[in-house]
């Protein structure tokens, strides 16, 4: 995540419980190519003054219905970097959704194509982080 001065802190997941991610700016962005697949595009929800920025289209479509969506109240994209300790790679979710009452998920628009054991490692990292935060 970003601190409130832009700086990236690295954090355990069990520490992120209490914090309001959908406040924080995003620890990455698409990157801009000749050639890209997917179309980077940025949504502004009615209800929030920044927007939220959308890899691809299936993101933009999911945006859409976090919006429409009466449960959720915030939602932000990219605000963390999911990694094991000992890798600097990591795995950045789509969105961190916060919902009405509370709690907080966070949504992966899964690619069309890509590799399958990469999405694998991604699935397991997403699964590890989320019992560790609750």
């Amino acid at each position: 995540m970003r601190s409130r001065t832009g700086r990236l802190v690295e954090r355990p997941v069990r520490e992120l419980r209490g914090e309001r991610l959908e406040e924080y700016e995003a620890v990455w962005q698409p990157p801009r190519y000749q050639g890209r697949r997917a179309i980077a595009t940025w949504w502004r929800p009615a209800n929030r003054a920044r927007h939220v920025g959308c890899a691809s289209l299936g993101a933009l479509g999911a945006a859409v219905s976090l919006e429409a969506d009466r449960d959720v109240v915030a939602f932000a994209s990219w605000p963390v970097r999911l990694h094991w300790a000992d890798d600097a790679g990591g795995y950045v979710p789509d969105f961190f959704v916060r919902l009405a009452d509370g709690r907080a998920r966070l949504l992966v628009c899964r690619p069309a194509g890509g590799s399958p054991q990469r999405w694998e490692a991604a699935a397991e990292l997403l699964e590890a982080g989320g019992g560790s935060g609750g």
